[in-house]
This record gives C-alpha cells, structure tokens and sequence, in this order.
C-alpha cells in the first residue's frame, strides 16, 4: 500500500506543482478574474471536450460498452446516497449557507482536478472512464443541484443540460460506437488541445487558491462536516460498496479519484448566481482542495491495495 501511496503522492505533488504555478501567476497579478474566466471558458467549452473526444478514439469493444455502463450506473446511485446523506447531516445553519455546503458535500472537482489526474496515472483510460462519470455529474448538477442551490424547480430545462462536457461525451460516444477513425487534420488538433487538460486546469485552481484567505478558513468548523463527507466518508463508503463486485483496481482507482476529488468550483459560480453563501463556497474549494493533497493520494492508494 506504501507503493500505492507513493506512486499516487508523486503525481498529485506533480499536479501541486502546476498548482503553484497558477498560485504564483495569481499573486504577482500575471492573471485577473476576467482573463482567468476567459481561461476557463476555454477550458470548459474547448480543451476538456477534446480530451474527452480524445479518450473514446478507439476501435469499439463490447467490454468498454459494459465498463460505461457500471460507471454510469454506479455514479448515480453514488449521488443518490451523497443527495441523502448530505441532506441527513447538513441540517444548521441559515437557508444560503446550507445549501452551499449540501452541494459542496455532493459535488466534486471531477473536472479540473479528477480528469487531469485520472490522465496523468492512468492517460487515456483514465480520461474514458472519467468522461462517463462527467457525464453524469452534469446531468445531476444541472437538475438536482440546480434545484439545492437555487430553491427553484423552475431553474431546470433542457436547455442547460446541453453543454460541452455533455457534447463531448456524445460524439466521443459516436466516434467509439462506430470505430470511426479521424483523419489527421482533425485528430492531431484535437489531441494537443487534450493535452492542455491537466496543466490548464491546475494553473486555474492555483489562481483561485491565491486569492483566499486560508488564515480564517480553518476557523469555521462547520466547514469540516462538508468537507469530510466530500473527502472521506463518500470515498469510504464508495470504498466498501465496490468490495463486493468484481472490477479491477485501475477502474475502480478511476472511479475513486472522482468520489475523492475536492469541492467543485461550480460550488462558487452556482452560489454567486443564485444569491447564496458564495464565502462559504469559496472556503470549501481551498480548504478541500488543500486538504486533498493528502487524502486523494490514500483513497486511490486504499483502493488499489484493497483490489490488485
């Protein structure tokens, strides 16, 4: 397990690094709120779909179809057991100020930080399998959380559940369905804009990182409910769940790494537009995102050594 832990330590400390580097662009004013929401923008509706197309260019195997299926199947029953449990111990607090942390309890940064280190230890099967568990994230946190953070069942509509994540993953789907292959001149673009995934989405976390105030988060100890369940107890009882299937430990490592990964930084933007605690979010994205340096590393490491 001590390899395991290792192994695992050496990239997310690899991923830390690229963190800094953003940290660093934040504290000397190299980026601004406007450019590193253009960055995003690009991130979101360019490089992450193309990483994801990227990971399903690949002949069709009826294996991989029954793999999609476990992750997606399993990734829904996993927010159906986060929705309750959150909801079960999330009860103080003021109406903005539970909501945010109900969400932050459920959603993790599967995206900016789960997709980039699911490429970096495990590239493209990595990028498959966290592709499929993306998908259904979107679908819940466009219908689900939108609804837990706004109050609102109207906020839902179709409309939003089309987005480029979910895109990516349809032609992705089409592409690998009917084994068909790209020619260069569309492929070569698409894999190097997916190679800008792990760097690009670290540098933007680092940025964020610099502008909290990570003297006053650690005095809010109503934080740390959210944050265990987002870092621990779901990861855990993922853990225990999968004991009794039959998948292998890189695919079940995978499906860890998105149940381990810290708050979501939609966390924030989600808050911020519907008027709720946007302090309270962007506390629990740094303080998670910190914290998981050291607890991503032991769940996937956990995970590896309870199923090689």
């Amino acid at each position: 397990m001590l390899n395991n832990i290792l192994t695992t330590g050496n990239q997310v400390l690899v991923l830390l690094v690229l963190i800094g580097v953003g940290f660093v662009c934040g504290k000397i004013h190299m980026f601004d709120e406007k450019s590193i929401s253009h960055l995003s923008a690009f991130l979101f509706k360019v490089v992450a779909p193309c990483a994801i197309i990227d990971s399903f260019c690949r002949p069709f195997d009826a294996g991989m179809l029954r793999t999609m299926a476990a992750i997606a199947g399993s990734a829904f029953c996993y927010y159906v057991v986060g929705a309750f449990l959150a909801r079960l111990l999330i009860r103080k607090g003021e109406a903005p100020t539970r909501r945010v942390m109900r969400f932050g309890a459920m959603f993790g940064n599967c995206g900016y930080m789960g997709l980039p280190l699911q490429q970096v230890l495990f590239g493209d099967y990595g990028v498959f399998c966290g592709a499929i568990f993306i998908a259904v994230y979107n679908i819940v946190q466009w219908t689900y959380g939108l609804v837990l953070i706004s109050g609102d069942k109207k906020e839902v509509s179709v409309r939003k559940l089309i987005n480029p994540g979910i895109a990516g993953v349809i032609v992705g789907m089409f592409i690998f369905f009917f084994s068909v292959e790209l020619p260069p001149l569309i492929g070569s673009p698409i894999t190097y804009l997916a190679g800008l995934n792990v760097p690009v989405p670290m540098v933007i976390s680092g940025y964020f990182l610099s502008k909290a105030d990570l003297r006053t988060i650690w005095r809010h100890a109503s934080y740390y409910k959210t944050i265990l369940l987002r870092l621990v107890v779901l990861p855990l009882l993922g853990i225990l769940a999968f004991s009794f299937t039959n998948w292998d430990s890189t695919l079940l490592a995978c499906y860890v790494i998105d149940m381990a990964v810290p708050v979501a930084a939609a966390t924030t933007m989600f808050s911020t537009q519907y008027g709720q605690d946007s302090e309270t979010a962007a506390n629990l994205v740094s303080i998670s995102t910190v914290l998981s340096v050291v607890t991503l590393p032991l769940m996937v490491a956990l995970a590896q050594s309870l199923f090689s």
